[in-house]
């Protein structure tokens, strides 16, 4: 089936922290699945609609986590902002 191999590559290379052994064995317990993909495996409507499904529950879990390290990160240098020392007058220093 071109589209799932054609979605299945699309993702790989969006996300080249799963390796292609890791997709399938996420996606449906078979390690194997993406080479067999990409030798002409015929995938079944309902393979496809369960990868799919999973394929888009770990870019809305990759979204929400950057999501979650910018937002901690805001508030980190909030923070370091907040404590950083303050320069004090010095006599010789004119006041504004």
């Amino acid at each position: 089936m071109k589209d799932m191999t054609e979605a299945v590559e699309t993702f790989l290379r969006a996300y080249p922290e799963v390796r292609p052994y890791q997709f399938g064995r996420k996606a449906l317990g078979d390690p194997k699945f993406v080479a067999q993909v990409r030798s002409g495996r015929l995938v079944r409507p309902d393979t496809f609609k369960k990868v799919s499904d999973w394929m888009a529950a770990y870019a809305a879990k990759r979204r929400d986590d950057e999501k979650a390290r910018r937002a901690d990160r805001h508030r980190m240098e909030k923070l370091a902002g907040l404590a950083a020392p303050t320069e004090e007058l010095s006599a010789e220093q004119p006041v504004p």
